[in-house]
């Protein structure tokens, strides 16, 4: 019984020394070339990969440079991998060598161009970007179309640009325009938008001898007088989450006007000539007064044939004894049925509009500054 339990202890020490055998070790040193001379490189990766590239088992190099890897027992080719940032990555077939010494060499990458990019987020008068923002609005930058555009008032350059937005034009020279969002929301009280300039409601001193009972629209609307090449740009909030902020006031809509600023640098001086010429369109032709007269003889005659003529006496007896239509200089009023005056042309005209606009900016570290002036003069056709 004894001998059996020796023998058996003698069987497990044999296998598990086999074992022990079994399991390969690899070991080495790594290396760092620097110049012409080669020194220990520690902290170095070394793997063992199999075929498909996975990684089986791993280690790193002591201060020294040495190093010491356990090859597992797998089917398939193994590989030695030595990596190291900044050094070209070396792999070596395993074919069951005990000790590999490598040196790692550096790798320089030139980069062709590096470009830094900062995205600027903008916000609006109620403290929120684009991106944020689910209401209605809509918004046009006035540099887009004022330099090709003869614009001379806010409601130009919001006409037929923004949608729910209609502009009723005056048609007196140099009325004003009334603006309505969304259509007519009452038939009784003002329906103009509240107009705020730069975040601040706009707000305009009344004359004593203002009277409101008796005001139309273009009075209301000649209270606003931007000019179109200090604004910046517009944008207009239609639906209620957009106005809220605005209480009652802005029940009609809201215009968010935002003014031309100064900017850092050099004074910059800006000067804008328009010169536009207003012509009317041919008239329908009118008849003068010799046209006039034979019309006249010819609607009698006309008549006077539909009649018949025995029965046409009294109509014949028009083209003859009628003043207004026979030419007789000595007849009184001669003069007044002959005077063939074109009264069109003297209620109509061309015209021209002449808009000059002079801005100047500039600023320092501490302050910027903005100075301008305009001059309209629009005559009527």
């Amino acid at each position: 019984m004894t001998n059996k339990i020796y023998y058996t202890l003698v069987v497990f020490l044999l296998a598990a020394t086999s074992l022990l055998h079994a399991q390969d070790y690899l070991t080495g040193r790594v290396y760092e070339l620097t110049g012409n001379d080669k020194i220990v490189f520690p902290g170095v990766n070394v793997m063992v990969v199999n075929e498909q590239n996975r990684l089986v088992n791993g280690t790193t190099t002591n201060q020294n440079g040495e190093y010491s890897i356990r090859i597992p027992q797998v089917t398939g080719k193994l590989k030695i991998e030595f990596s190291f940032i900044g050094m070209k990555t070396q792999r070596f077939d395993y074919t069951g060598q005990k000790t590999l010494e490598v040196t790692l060499e550096e790798e320089a990458l030139l980069l062709a161009e590096m470009v830094i990019a900062r995205e600027r987020v903008e916000k609006n008068e109620l403290g929120i970007t684009t991106r944020e923002q689910t209401f209605a609005s809509q918004s046009i930058k006035m540099e887009d179309f004022i330099e090709s555009l003869p614009v001379t008032s806010v409601e130009e350059a919001l006409q037929g640009r923004m949608s729910g937005v209609d502009i009723i034009a005056g048609g007196d020279p140099g009325a004003k325009s009334a603006i309505r969002i969304r259509g007519t929301a009452t038939l009784n009280s003002n329906s103009d938008p509240l107009i705020v300039i730069n975040g601040v409601p706009y707000t305009t001193d009344i004359d004593d001898n203002f009277d409101f009972a008796t005001a139309n629209n273009e009075d209301y609307a000649d209270m606003l007088n931007l000019n179109p090449h200090d604004i910046e740009s517009i944008e207009v909030l239609k639906d209620a989450a957009s106005t809220s902020v605005y209480g009652t006031s802005g029940a009609n809509g809201v215009l968010l006007i935002t003014t031309k600023k100064g900017s850092k640098g050099k004074t910059r001086f800006s000067l804008s000539s328009k010169f536009t010429a207003k012509v009317e369109p041919d008239p329908i032709p009118m008849l003068d007064g010799d046209e006039y007269v034979a019309f006249i003889q010819d609607a009698i005659w006309n008549t006077a044939n539909a009649r018949g003529i025995a029965n046409s006496s009294s109509l014949l007896e028009l083209l003859f004894d009628t003043p207004e239509i026979n030419y007789n200089p000595d007849w009184r009023y001669f003069d007044e049925y002959n005077a063939d005056t074109d009264w069109l042309s003297y209620v109509k005209k061309n015209a021209t509009i002449s808009d000059n606009s002079f801005s100047m900016s500039g600023g320092g570290d501490k302050a910027t500054y903005r100075f301008s002036l305009s001059y309209l003069n629009e005559g009527g056709t």
